[in-house]
């Protein structure tokens, strides 16, 4: 079986719990031996727990960067994060 073979049948083994994004990135994860993965999505998280793999997310990729110096305040993008994520919720169809 070849890469693409092997990889696609990877894919769909984790499809009955995740979407097709969260199933992709932790299939490439695995392939590169990755030593983290930013997932925000619960159950690929949940997944990513389950396989071994370490995980992050937005919010603690910013806290990261604001003790690296980076940032002076995380408080300004967390509110930026809220809105785009209120504004999306508000536009999907119920």
């Amino acid at each position: 079986m070849d890469r693409n073979s092997e990889r696609t049948q990877a894919v769909v083994a984790l499809l009955d719990e995740l979407d097709r994004g969260e199933a992709e990135t932790i299939v490439l994860a695995q392939e590169l031996n990755a030593e983290w993965v930013l997932m925000d999505e619960k159950a690929g998280r949940r997944k990513l727990t389950e396989m071994g793999i370490n995980k992050i997310g937005t919010l603690g990729i910013l806290l990261r960067a604001k003790s690296a110096g980076l940032l002076s305040a995380v408080r300004p993008d967390i509110e930026k994060l809220r809105t785009l994520v209120s504004a999306k919720l508000s536009s999907m169809p119920s």
